[in-house]
C-alpha cells in the first residue's frame, strides 16, 4: 500500500522538466558537438543539477557555459553597440579546436584559446556522460515516472475541477450579489421617484393653496374696496345730508329771523302808529285846548289862576303820559329783543343739539363700523392662523410619514445588508473550512510525500532506478491507467 501512494506535487515539475529535456535533446536532430552539456539528475524532488564543465578535466579550463552562451548570443550583443561582436563565437579553422583541447590537457594554455558555447565532452568524459545518459534514460522510462505523470495529470485535473467549481461558486455568488444590489438600486430609485412625486404633489398642492389664497385675498381686497367705497358713499351722503340739513336749518333760521324782524317791524310800525295817533290826539287836544282857551279867553282871563293850575295839571298829565308811553315803548322793545334773543338762543341750542346728535350718531356709526372691521380682521386672523396650523400639522404628518418610510426603507436595507453579510460570512466560513480541510489533506498528503521522498532518496542512494517485480505487480492497475491516460 505504501508503494501505491502517489508521489505528490513534485512529480509535476519532474515530468515537466523531463519533457523539456526530451524536446531539447530528442526532438531536435543536432550533432553531438552542438548539443548542450549533459545534465545529471538525481531523484531529489524539485531539484536538478547540471554538471559544470569545470568538473571534467582540468579545473578552470572551461569557461562558464551559460556566460559563454550569453556572450555568443546576438541578443546580448545588441544591448551595447560599443561591445558588438566582442562576445560572439569566432569560428576557427579545422583542427584548431582539437589542438586547443589537447593543449588544455597539459600544464598550461598556450596562445589564444577559443571556446564553443555548447559543451562537447572529451574522450575521458564520455564514460561519465554515457552513464549519465543511461541513468537519465532509465529514469525517463521508469514506471515510477509514469505513475508520477499519472499523479500529475490527476492532480492537475483535480485542481482544474476545484478551480472551475470555485469559479462557478464565485460567479453564482457574484450574480446573486449583483441581483441583490440591482434590486436595492431599483428600490432606491423607486423610492427616490416616489419622493419626487410626493414633492411634486406637495408643490402642486402648495401652488394650488397659494392660488386659492391669492383668489381669497383678491376677493377680500375687492370686498374691502367695495366696503370702503360704500363707506365713502355713505360718508358723502351723510356729509351731503348734513350739509343739506345745515343749509335747511340755516334757511329755516333765516326765515325765523326774517319773521322775527318782520314781527319787530310790525310792532315798531304799530308803536309808531300808536305814537303818531297819540301825537295827533295830543295835537288835537292841544288844538282843542287852544280853541277852548281862545273860547275861554275871557273865562281864562277871569280865572287865570284856575287855568294856570289846570295847565300845570295838564302838562303834568301829558308829561306823565309821555313818560308812560316811553316806558311802554321801551318795555315793548325790550320784550321784542327778549323774544328775538330767546328765539335765536333756542334755534342755536336746537341746532347745536341736532349737530351734536348727528355727530354722536356718526361717531357711533363709525365706531360700529370699526368694531365690525376689527371683528372681521380678528376672524380673518383666526382663520389664517387655523389654516396655517392645519398646513403645519399636514406638513408635520407628511414629514413623519416620510421619515417613517425612510426609516422602514433604511431598516429593510440594513436588514438586507446584514443578511448579505451573514450569507457572505457563512460562505466565507464554509469556504475557509473547505480550504482548511484541503490544506489539512494537502498537509497529510505532503507528509506522505515527504515520507515517500525519504524512501525515494534512500532508493536513489541505492541506485534503484526501476520497479521491482513485486512493485510492478502491486501497481499493475495504476500503470495500466497511467498508460491509457498519459498515452505512453
Amino acid at each position: 500500500k505504501r508503494d501505491q501512494i502517489p508521489r505528490g506535487r513534485s512529480m509535476a515539475s519532474r515530468e515537466q522538466r523531463l519533457r523539456e529535456i526530451l524536446e531539447r535533446e530528442g526532438a531536435q536532430k543536432v550533432s553531438v558537438g552542438q548539443r548542450s552539456p549533459p545534465m545529471f539528475r538525481d531523484m531529489m524532488p524539485d531539484t536538478h543539477r547540471t554538471l559544470p564543465p569545470e568538473q571534467f578535466g582540468v579545473a578552470g579550463a572551461f569557461p562558464n557555459t551559460k556566460q559563454a552562451s550569453m556572450n555568443s548570443s546576438g541578443m546580448y550583443n545588441k544591448r551595447d553597440s560599443g561591445f558588438r561582436g566582442q562576445g560572439s563565437t569566432r569560428r576557427c579553422p579545422a583542427g584548431t579546436h582539437s589542438k586547443a583541447s589537447q593543449g588544455l590537457g597539459g600544464s598550461g594554455i598556450e596562445g589564444p584559446v577559443e571556446f564553443r558555447s555548447v559543451f562537447k565532452p572529451r574522450p575521458e568524459q564520455e564514460p561519465a556522460c554515457a552513464a549519465a545518459n543511461e541513468r537519465r534514460r532509465l529514469i525517463m522510462n521508469n514506471e515510477w515516472a509514469l505513475l508520477d505523470t499519472l499523479d500529475v495529470e490527476m492532480s492537475l485535473k483535480e485542481k482544474e475541477a476545484r478551480q472551475k467549481h470555485l469559479q462557478q461558486l464565485q460567479a453564482a455568488q457574484r450574480k446573486a450579489l449583483d441581483s441583490q444590489v440591482m434590486e436595492h438600486e431599483a428600490a432606491r430609485r423607486a423610492e427616490e421617484a416616489e419622493i419626487a412625486r410626493d414633492k411634486k404633489i406637495v408643490q402642486a398642492e402648495i401652488e394650488r393653496h397659494k392660488f386659492v389664497e391669492a383668489q381669497k385675498t383678491q376677493k377680500e381686497r375687492e370686498k374691502n374696496m367695495e366696503l370702503k367705497q360704500q363707506r365713502e358713499r355713505m360718508l358723502d351722503e351723510l356729509q351731503a345730508a348734513r350739509l343739506a340739513a345745515r343749509q335747511a336749518k340755516q334757511a329755516e333760521e333765516m326765515k325765523e329771523i326774517e319773521a322775527a324782524e318782520r314781527a319787530i317791524a310790525e310792532d315798531c310800525a304799530k308803536l309808531a302808529a300808536k305814537a303818531e295817533a297819540a301825537k295827533r290826539q295830543q295835537a288835537h287836544l292841544v288844538k282843542e285846548n287852544e280853541a277852548r282857551l281862545q273860547a275861554q279867553k275871557l273865562a281864562i282871563a277871569q280865572s287865570r289862576e284856575q287855568d294856570e293850575l289846570l295847565m300845570q295839571r295838564t302838562l303834568a298829565t301829558l308829561a306823565q303820559q309821555e313818560e308812560e308811553r316811553k316806558q311802554k315803548l321801551k318795555a315793548f322793545h325790550d320784550d321784542i329783543a327778549a323774544r328775538v334773543n330767546r328765539v335765536g338762543k333756542q334755534a342755536v341750542a336746537d341746532r347745536k343739539d341736532r349737530i351734536e346728535r348727528e355727530e354722536r350718531l356718526i361717531k357711533q356709526f363709525e365706531q360700529q363700523k370699526e368694531e365690525e372691521l376689527k371683528i372681521k380682521e380678528a376672524l380673518a386672523a383666526e382663520k389664517k392662523a387655523r389654516q396655517k396650523a392645519e398646513r403645519i400639522e399636514a406638513r408635520q404628518a407628511f414629514l413623519e410619514e416620510k421619515a417613517a418610510k425612510a426609516a422602514a426603507a433604511k431598516a429593510e436595507s440594513e436588514r438586507a445588508r446584514i443578511e448579505i453579510e451573514e450569507r457572505a460570512y457563512a460562505q466565507a466560513v464554509a469556504h475557509e473550512r473547505k480550504m482548511a480541510g484541503i490544506r489539512e489533506r494537502d498537509m497529510a498528503h505532503g507528509q506522505q510525500i515527504k515520507e515517500q521522498m525519504a524512501e525515494v532518496e534512500r532508493a536513489n542512494r541505492l541506485d534503484d532506478t526501476t520497479m521491482t517485480d513485486r512493485e510492478r505487480a502491486l501497481n499493475a492497475q495504476l500503470l495500466q491507467a497511467a498508460t491509457q491516460i498519459v498515452g505512453q
